[in-house]
């Protein structure tokens, strides 16, 4: 049977940047790699973001998917400009809805 692991991350670009090496890695060796961050990012708090630089965002996720080796991305329904405010048991409840539906073999966050 497949190996299933989870990475958890805040936003999008931190899985490149914390595990990407390790994701495809692990990839590499037949290992199903699911990534969830929480929210797109810091770009939506920017008073010039624009519903097109958002499409952009998530083309440029797109495109990451392939090379590092992810089968599965979600994005949460977090909004960061206000990602200090979210109530822990609603990002608590997210990730138990995360681990029901892919239920990996082991989970890794950014920690």
């Amino acid at each position: 049977m497949k190996k299933n692991i989870l990475f958890l991350f805040s936003h999008a670009d931190d899985e490149t940047i914390c595990a990407g090496g390790l994701i495809n890695k692990l990839h590499c060796k037949s290992i199903k790699t699911t990534v969830a961050t929480a929210c797109l990012g810091s770009a939506l708090d920017r008073k010039f973001t624009t519903s097109d630089y958002i499409s952009v965002l998530k083309k440029q996720m797109g495109r990451v998917k392939p090379i590092l080796g992810i089968d599965e991305w979600h994005v949460g329904p977090f909004d960061y400009s206000n990602l200090n405010e979210v109530k822990q048991i609603e990002v608590n409840r997210w990730v138990e809805g995360l681990l029901d539906t892919i239920k990996p073999d082991l989970g890794q966050n950014q920690g």
